[in-house]
């Protein structure tokens, strides 16, 4: 069962991207959303609200109630990438070790700087408790 869940397994399982009925721009061209791979809810990251508010259309919709993914399956859905040689887009950090391994290669993380939020914003975001 914990297999099935899989995005990557060395020697088994290379991954397989597709197509979905909100992220195909080919099909659904005025309405398409791109799909970013975001951490689980209990990161502090903000970035699926950010691009909401920049107007950039992109969506989660990984297996975890938020959409989330937990951080391994992340690292699958980089080396499956990676090896399909498939573009994604995923919320990451600095220092990890696998910025260091796709250096230099075909998938070197590129990193995409949003700007800072305003403190407006700051203070708008929604925190654990609530």
């Amino acid at each position: 069962e914990a297999e099935a869940a899989k995005y990557f397994s060395p020697g088994n399982f290379h991954g397989h991207f597709n197509a979905t009925e909100e992220n195909n721009c080919d099909a659904n061209p005025y309405g398409c959303t791109g799909h970013i791979s975001n951490p689980p809810c209990y990161w502090s990251t903000y970035a699926v609200a950010q691009a909401h508010y920049l107007g950039i259309p992109v969506s989660p919709s990984g297996p975890m109630i938020d959409g989330g993914y937990p951080y391994g399956r992340l690292v699958e859905v980089l080396y499956a990438a990676n090896y399909t040689q498939s573009n994604v887009l995923v919320y990451w950090f600095k220092p990890d070790n696998l910025i260091e391994e796709f250096h230099g290669t075909n998938f070197e993380m590129q990193p995409v700087l949003l700007p800072v939020s305003s403190l407006e914003c700051i203070k708008a975001r929604v925190n654990e408790t609530e």
